[in-house]
């Protein structure tokens, strides 16, 4: 699921199943029903199924025996109250404080500290696609609207550092979802890192990623951990985008394609090429109770999936911790156009589509860490 303004997967696919079943109307008079085609991608992102055997209490019927046997917490003595927990708990989003205006210096200057032990932040990232697709064999048209929301909520834990990056992190994913509508059917799906801590270990060969009760994840699950491990060197590349000097509310940045591509895309992406940036220092707010620089960048991108050439027109906000220099919101919104091709025997299928991308992260510092399941 995507963290970055990369088009939804789950668009692209719908697009390529579209394609699949032009193909099939074709040349086979219809295409099965996409529930009955087993798919071990998929099948490995559902929820697992409930056991029928569990399933015949009533759920809401009071468990006798647990009632029945003693607690283990020893009475509290009269007139005593209980000791406050510390509030280590993940914050929700709508925990964040509003953003509030304040008074505009002439200039600002932007700094960065190394993440360290014992850091961490927390992720609640939200993506929208709807895109609607049209597939045409010769005189045939088919067409098709789908709509892709994928939400994220995760903390990310720097357990060991050195004095230029974390060497050692962990991954807490609370809660990874999708919820995909195609002509009139919904599917939901969850991640199958949903639920789960995974630890990243930083070495010179690459990244090793394992449970964090040992053992090695899977490649599922290593792909789509792998690619959240940019998270924690976010920061620090937006910081490598400003100059080294302080930079006055309203001034248009210089920046080059290749920084755009790095700091907007996902690790995988396929971009053929960013065109058209723009970069500016918009203003300072306060956000979260932090005074941020709010940045605007917008540009053009392409990119290649399978059969098709996405093309992307986006234009973010960003608010930068001026003090820390620490990524607290992006949100990137914009139109996309789907092109594409494809033989199935002596027919070509060609595909059309546009629709729209909105993607938001809101990135949360709460000074206590949650405790781990």
């Amino acid at each position: 699921m995507s963290r970055t303004p990369t088009p939804h997967i789950g668009v692209l696919m719908a697009a390529l199943l579209m394609l699949s079943a032009a193909a099939c109307q074709e040349g086979k008079g219809s295409a099965p029903a996409p529930a009955d085609k087993p798919n071990a991608a998929t099948d490995q992102a559902k929820p697992a199924q409930p056991n029928p055997a569990g399933d015949k209490a009533a759920p809401d019927a009071p468990d006798k025996a647990a009632a029945a046997a003693p607690t283990s917490k020893p009475a509290s003595k009269p007139g005593s109250k209980p000791a406050p927990k510390p509030d280590n708990r993940p914050k929700k989003r709508s925990e964040a404080k509003p953003d509030k205006a304040i008074a505009q210096k002439d200039s600002y200057v932007f700094e960065y500290q190394t993440f360290k032990a014992k850091e961490q932040f927390q992720l609640h990232g939200k993506d929208e696609t709807k895109v609607t697709v049209k597939t045409q064999i010769g005189d045939k048209t088919m067409e098709g609207t789908t709509e892709t929301t994928g939400t994220t909520v995760m903390t990310i834990y720097v357990e060991e550092a050195d004095k230029t990056r974390p060497t050692k992190v962990h991954h807490v994913y609370t809660d990874v979802r999708e919820k995909q509508k195609d002509q009139g059917n919904t599917q939901r799906m969850r991640s199958p890192v949903s639920g789960k801590i995974y630890v990243i270990h930083y070495e010179d060969n690459g990244l090793k990623v394992t449970y964090r009760q040992g053992g090695a994840a899977s490649p599922q699950e290593t792909a789509q951990v792998t690619k959240d491990a940019r998270l924690v060197h976010l920061s620090r590349q937006f910081f490598d985008m400003l100059p080294r000097r302080p930079l006055k509310p309203g001034e248009t940045l210089k920046i080059k394609n290749k920084d755009v591509q790095t700091f907007a895309f996902e690790n995988g992406a396929k971009v053929m090429s960013v065109q058209n940036p723009k970069f500016s220092f918009k203003e300072a707010r306060e956000v979260d109770g932090r005074e941020a620089g709010i940045f605007i960048m917008e540009f053009s991108a392409v990119m290649i999936e399978g059969p098709l050439t996405i093309s992307v027109q986006l234009k973010g906000e960003i608010a930068f911790e001026i003090a820390r220099g620490r990524l607290l919101r992006m949100r990137w919104e914009g139109p996309l156009t789907l092109t594409g091709k494809t033989q199935e025997g002596d027919k070509t299928i060609k595909i059309g589509g546009q629709g729209t991308s909105l993607q938001e992260q809101v990135l949360l510092y709460p000074e206590a860490m949650p405790d781990l399941p």
